[in-house]
């Protein structure tokens, strides 16, 4: 009789782990379909912010972009702080891309703090479910991602 006691608290022991373990399962799947969801409502109001933004006054690199815009090369904005690089970026958008054919990642954004770049391939592929197929990304503010060389590396050697 101790035998088929220790057998059966050995199952419902066994049982209740498979419970736990489903339970878990399923909290783990709501946090991805949230956060899913989370970031595809991220991306679709910066969009919009972007293409809101006043272009503002012409800036000189404009001219200057128009020879390199079109080698297949990651490029790279940089200055200071308030200097009107997003508007550069805004001008770009409307002038060589129709305010259509990119993607725009802002990570200045509260909204995506600690985001973590083994986390990229989630936002391409919610990218791709919310604007289709794009070879071009705008990333602002890119540096605030530890290790995003990585990703534009990866995207960059994929074509």
């Amino acid at each position: 009789m101790e035998t088929l006691y220790n057998f059966q608290s050995s199952c419902c022991t066994f049982f209740i782990i498979i419970l736990h373990l489903i339970a878990h399962f399923c909290i783990f799947v709501k946090k991805i379909m949230i956060s899913t969801e989370f970031i595809k409502q991220v991306l679709t109001d910066q969009r919009r912010s972007i293409l809101r933004k006043d272009q503002g006054i012409k800036r000189e690199a404009l001219d200057q972009i128009a020879e390199k815009i079109s080698l297949p090369h990651v490029h790279v904005i940089t200055g200071m702080r308030r200097t009107g690089k997003s508007t550069l970026l805004r001008q770009i958008i409307a002038k060589y891309y129709n305010d259509s054919d990119f993607y725009y990642i802002n990570f200045e954004d509260e909204r995506l703090l600690g985001f973590k770049a083994v986390e990229f391939n989630i936002i391409y592929e919610v990218l791709i479910e919310l604007f289709g197929e794009k070879k071009t990304f705008f990333i602002d503010e890119i540096q605030v991602v530890d290790g995003f060389e990585t990703f534009v590396r990866r995207f960059y050697d994929d074509g």
